[in-house]
């Protein structure tokens, strides 16, 4: 079916918990969701930072495009960061809008 094919490319949201009484409280989750997320953003700015340092001249030594390899490398894990961050922010903003629990 067409459809099967499709729905692969199509990024479904992250499964956020779900708010109930004898689950965690929405306030220690939001502190756990957001303490990630900060933890997450701080990695990411310090990656960035890397990325200005990528120098192609500390590649000199072992020849060939590996300057271009690692920049390409470094952009994949940034991609990567960016993914986790964005499912994080989905979560918080499931959960915050969510009513009930305790």
């Amino acid at each position: 079916m067409i459809t099967e094919r499709i729905l692969p490319l199509v990024a479904a949201a992250p499964i956020a918990p779900q708010l109930n009484i004898n689950g965690t409280s929405k306030k220690a989750l939001m502190e756990y969701w957001l303490e990630a997320s900060d933890k997450l953003r701080e990695a990411i700015e310090a990656l960035n930072k890397q990325s200005d340092l990528l120098n192609g001249r500390d590649f000199v030594p072992q020849g060939g495009d590996n300057w271009r390899k690692a920049r390409a490398e470094h952009m994949e894990r940034m991609k990567k960061l960016d993914s986790v961050y964005q499912d994080i922010q989905s979560i918080l903003e499931n959960i915050n809008e969510q009513k009930g629990g305790r």
